[in-house]
């Protein structure tokens, strides 16, 4: 007899009986749960989540077929067989209702146990090799996505992914009306960035851009004029920094640039002084001529935070305080200031 793979919760409140079985078991089946009455086996159930159960019937305060009612209400393809002295017609049609696999009489023929256990077991033999070989596409998915990723992060960035190859991919990593990376490419971003960073000793900034008075355009024009402005700010974000950078648009008229390499305050300077520039020039909208400006925020990894959503909150916290002193400006986020 091979030792099965499979973990089997065996429910029995006769210690004479459940000595003999549980040693059987224990040497043919992968993890052995035991429990005495229906109540402890449900206890066992939920925590462990067992492959297949083996139950008596009479036991005290929760009957076997109690236990099975109960669990066949969430779970009704787990194998279940049933150990016991009654034979009578009664039990026989109450175990078919409830879905009872396999019905053996006491005393117990091990051999004809094995058995039974052996053909229960195929079905969750192959429902487990499907689910490895589920698993193992994913990973393989997994692995040719962070591929997919760090190619971009490298080399392309913010070029579209070619549609004619993956649709579906584009519309799941990319804005739809402003054509950036949105918030989920961001975070698959963020880790290529923290991987980098670690393998260079080195550093990189965030900068949270929010669009000064937004709210009013929309209030005032529509929703149309300000999608139109979004599309532009987009474009003058993306034309402000160099190829190397990373412009993310979380939603709204909340923004992220993704900085790898800024390594003087000379040049963050010169780049934030370039974005705030560009987008205080004119937006020609339709027929309308618009002005604006943005607040920015400035956050470092890993002198700020090391994790991504507190990083964002402190570039946030900054972009705050510029909107607080007058807008059309930016503040580089210090701890000691908000201690």
């Amino acid at each position: 007899m091979i030792k099965l793979d499979v973990n089997v919760l065996y429910v029995e409140d006769d210690e004479e009986i459940a000595q003999e079985i549980r040693f059987f078991l224990n040497s043919r089946v992968k993890i052995l749960f035991f429990a005495k009455d229906g109540e402890d086996a449900l206890e066992i159930y939920k925590e462990e989540k067992p492959d297949m159960i083996i139950t008596d019937i009479q036991m005290p305060r929760m009957n076997g077929l109690e236990m099975i009612q109960v669990i066949r209400e969430n779970n009704i393809e787990i194998p279940i067989l049933i150990i016991s002295a009654y034979n009578d017609t009664n039990y026989l049609m109450k175990s078919l209702n409830l879905g009872v696999d396999a019905y053996i009489l006491k005393p117990t023929d091990l051999n004809i146990l094995y058995q039974r256990l052996e053909k229960l077991a195929q079905p969750i033999f192959l429902k487990k090799e499907l689910l490895q070989r589920n698993k193992d596409l994913q990973e393989i998915n997994k692995s040719l996505k962070e591929k997919i990723i760090q190619e971009r992060l490298l080399h392309e960035k913010h070029k579209k992914l070619e549609i004619e190859k993956n649709l579906m991919q584009y519309h799941a990593y990319y804005d739809a009306l402003t054509g950036l990376a949105n918030r989920t490419y961001f975070y698959e971003l963020f880790k290529e960035a923290v991987k980098i960073s670690k393998r260079q000793k080195s550093s990189f900034r965030l900068l949270f851009i929010d669009m000064d008075d937004f709210k009013e355009i929309n209030d005032t024009y529509g929703h149309d004029i300000g999608d139109g402005v979004l599309k532009e700010f987009s474009l003058r974000l993306k034309a402000s920094v160099r190829e190397s950078d990373n412009v993310i648009r979380l939603g709204g008229d909340e923004f992220v640039i993704l900085l790898l390499d800024v390594r003087v305050e000379e040049n963050l300077e010169t780049l934030v002084q370039k974005i705030l520039f560009e987008v205080k020039k004119e937006f020609f909208i339709d027929s309308l001529s618009l002005s604006f400006t943005c607040s920015i925020g400035v956050s470092s990894f890993p002198q700020d935070a090391t994790g991504l959503d507190t990083l964002l909150k402190c570039a946030d916290s900054a972009m705050y305080e510029a909107k607080q002193e007058g807008k059309n400006s930016y503040k580089i986020y210090k701890k000691e200031d908000y201690a």
